[in-house]
């Protein structure tokens, strides 16, 4: 179940060695930023599915999801991600290979979670297991498509 995330974490790492760029007439920050910030969301999304009570989970149908969710992608620029998931002070390669291994943990212990674990996204509502795998990979890989979309403007770099 958790294959697609398997895959963005695995082109997380692949993206590393690229090193940290900034184009801001692609993003106002760098591509450890984004990274950085995927990883933090996959881990903190897991903590919270793995405190939830499973017996608590309602169905509750969310627009807002439900058309991102058929559209398989985050609009760029559109939402603001809540400050316990930005990334703050430098973020360098010992960093993000710590967040790496930290994330393949959390793959592990989300692969045991029961199918009605749930958490409350702050515009999306309350997605159960397979939602939250759902949104963490189509919120990965949006940002994955933004340090790719900066990696190809490298003669622009500003960083």
């Amino acid at each position: 179940m958790t294959d697609s995330l398997t895959v963005c974490l695995q082109e997380i790492e692949n993206a590393i060695p690229q090193g940290d760029l900034l184009v801001e007439e692609v993003s106002a920050v760098s591509t450890y930023w984004h990274l950085s910030h995927s990883m933090l969301v996959i881990m903190g999304i897991v903590r919270v599915l793995e405190h939830s009570k499973a017996d608590q989970y309602r169905l509750a149908l969310n627009l807002k999801w439900w058309f991102i969710r058929l559209r398989g992608s985050i609009p760029r620029g559109r939402g603001q991600s809540p400050k316990m998931v930005r990334p703050e002070g430098e973020i360098g390669v010992s960093r993000l290979e710590e967040q790496l291994v930290q994330c393949q943990k959390a793959l592990l212990l989300l692969d045991s979670l029961p199918s009605r674990a749930h958490f409350r996204h702050p515009y999306f509502g309350v997605l159960n297991k397979e939602e939250s795998i759902r949104f963490m990979t189509i919120h990965s890989r949006h940002h994955l498509s933004i340090v790719q979309d900066i990696q190809q403007s490298k003669g622009r770099v500003t960083k």
